[in-house]
């Protein structure tokens, strides 16, 4: 064998094995070239004149139908704000009340076959509309779906979403489906990654564990941003399979941090932190599937404004291209290539920011 045929072999090998050192080590976190895109601004919504100032506040749950229509929640006014493709307001859906298509606490929106389901939590109810936002009807469903996930409504009324479960005097969070109006477990991860002690006397920040369930085309994504594993559960099969191990590396929780948690939080939150940051802040999906998460920020989660970044893979776990956020801006949803964020104006009111993303 030639001495040149030695080297290249050599090459090759030494290649393999430090690839396979970055798998190991967990600090590559995608292969072949890093593709940063960059935001261009499409429109931006503003609150209506008969709103209060800045009203576009967390809780806040936004969403678009196939034709590119805005949904969006008015959570101090108690309704659903629907706007064109263009960003012009439209109607208001529903008010405050108790009646049919009246909420108390509405919070989270849905749309399956052209229908818009809005979730209110106080009433322990879910409205149903058609997408000219007229009412059809209402479903009782009796349980609390968590905050920050997503859920899904069958052609039966079944409900899947992430529920909190009583045992005790124990609060589970768990990934099931409400079928007359009780819970069936689908599928327990992990019993000490979905146990979430004392829920409903818990502060939430930036390190706290929390439970996603995000709804897409077909199925919906499931994890724990303490999990490296994001799962796909199928509607239709009832099967959940593990679809992206993330290999970002384990950040510590640093002194500085865990300061400023004692400081805002509390001693108790304090010392329930992980040693450990979580993998990421939030997960959202959209119709292709595709998996968008928003990484931690670098320090001071809730105190310091800096650039937010989100990564985003296919349905099949592979890395697409990493989206890096103005620093005053919150993603709320992704679709079709655009990011809807909220932001804050100079005189500190909020709006609704829609860009396109551009891969560079």
């Amino acid at each position: 064998m030639s001495e040149f045929k030695k080297e290249k072999i050599k090459k090759i090998i030494y290649t393999i094995f430090i690839l396979f050192l970055f798998q190991m080590v967990g600090e590559k976190v995608f292969s072949g070239d890093l593709k940063i895109t960059k935001l261009k601004p499409v429109f931006n919504i503003f609150p209506s004149e008969d709103v209060e100032k800045g009203f576009f506040v967390n809780p806040l749950d936004l969403k678009t139908n196939i034709e590119g229509e805005i949904f969006l929640i008015d959570q101090r006014k108690k309704r659903v704000l629907k706007y064109d493709k263009r960003g012009k307001f439209v109607k208001y859906i529903g008010r405050k009340g108790q009646g049919p298509g009246e909420y108390l606490s509405p919070y989270r929106l849905c749309f399956i076959n052209k229908k818009l389901y809005v979730c209110d939590n106080m009433t322990k109810r879910i409205h149903i509309y058609n997408d000219m936002g007229s009412y059809l009807r209402s479903m009782n469903i009796r349980h609390y779906l968590d905050f920050y996930s997503d859920f899904y409504v069958n052609e039966k009324d079944e409900v899947y979403g992430i529920w909190e479960k009583y045992s005790g005097k124990t609060t589970e969070k768990v990934f099931g489906k409400i079928s007359n109006m009780k819970i069936e477990n689908i599928k327990v991860l992990n019993r000490e990654i979905i146990k979430a002690a004392a829920v409903m006397g818990g502060v939430i920040h930036g390190y706290s564990l929390r439970l996603f369930f995000r709804h897409g085309y077909g199925g919906g994504y499931v994890s724990n941003n303490m999990n490296r594993e994001i799962f796909f559960y199928d509607y239709k099969t009832g099967s959940m399979r593990k679809v992206l191990t993330l290999k970002y590396k384990k950040e510590k929780i640093s002194s500085e941090d865990r300061y400023y948690i004692r400081k805002y939080y509390g001693k108790k939150e304090a010392k329930k932190l992980n040693k450990y940051k979580p993998f990421y802040e939030n997960l959202f999906s959209d119709r292709k599937n595709n998996i968008y998460l928003l990484r931690p920020l670098v320090e001071r989660i809730s105190f310091d404004k800096q650039k937010k970044t989100v990564d985003v893979y296919d349905k099949n776990g592979n890395f697409i291209y990493r989206v890096i956020l103005p620093e005053d801006a919150y993603p709320l949803f992704f679709e079709n290539g655009y990011v809807y964020m909220q932001r804050e104006g100079k005189d500190g009111e909020f709006f609704i920011d829609k860009s396109k993303i551009v891969i560079e």
